[in-house]
C-alpha cells in the first residue's frame, strides 16, 4: 500500500501538470510585480516625505504669521487704549469748558441785566451825580506836555504810548 501511494504521488497527472504550470506562471508574475510594488512603495514614501516637508513648512509659516498678527493685535489694542485715554481726557476738558462757558454766559447775562437796569435807572433819574475821574499823570520836569481833545475818533489813542519825549493827555468832548 505504501508503494501504491508513492506511485500515485509520483505518477504524472494532468492535474499536477496544470498546477505546476500555474505555480510557475504565478511565480513569474510575482517576480515582475515585486519590482513595481517596491518602486511604488519608494515613490509613495518619497511623496509622503515631500508632503510632510511641505506641511511642516506651511505650519511654520502659519505660526510666524500668527505670531506677527498676535503682536500686531497687541500693539493695536495698546494704541486703542492710549487713544481711549486721550479721548476721555478731551471729553472731560470739553465738559469743563462747557461748564465754564455756561457759568460765564450766566455771569454775562447777569451783568447785561445789571447794566440794563442801571441804564433804565439813569434814564428815569435824569440827574447825573457821576463825576469824571481824571487819570493821574506823573509829574516830569522840563518835559513838553500835549493835550489831545476830540470826540469818539480819539477813543483808540493811548496817550502813554505816543512818545517818551513828552507827556500826553487826552480829553473826549461831545457836543
Amino acid at each position: 500500500m505504501l508503494q501504491d501511494t508513492i506511485t500515485t504521488i509520483l505518477k504524472p497527472t494532468s492535474e499536477n501538470d496544470k498546477l505546476a504550470a500555474r505555480i510557475v506562471s504565478l511565480e513569474k508574475e510575482n517576480m515582475t510585480l515585486k519590482p513595481s510594488v517596491h518602486e511604488f512603495k519608494n515613490t509613495s514614501a518619497i511623496n509622503i516625505e515631500c508632503w510632510k516637508s511641505k506641511i511642516e513648512t506651511q505650519k511654520s509659516q502659519m505660526e510666524l504669521q500668527k505670531y506677527s498678527q498676535d503682536k500686531r493685535i497687541i500693539d493695536l489694542q495698546s494704541d486703542i487704549s492710549d487713544l481711549q485715554i486721550k479721548l476721555n481726557d478731551k471729553i472731560s476738558k470739553i465738559e469743563e469748558m462747557a461748564s465754564s462757558f455756561d457759568s460765564v454766559s450766566e455771569n454775562l447775562k447777569q451783568k447785561e441785566d445789571e447794566l440794563l437796569s442801571l441804564k433804565l435807572h439813569l434814564r428815569q433819574d435824569n440827574t447825573n451825580n457821576f463825576q469824571e475821574v481824571k487819570p493821574k499823570q506823573p509829574k516830569t520836569r522840563n518835559t513838553k506836555h500835549v493835550v489831545l481833545i476830540g470826540t469818539s475818533n480819539i477813543k483808540g489813542i493811548d496817550p502813554n504810548k505816543l512818545s517818551s519825549k513828552y507827556s500826553a493827555e487826552k480829553h473826549e468832548a461831545f457836543t
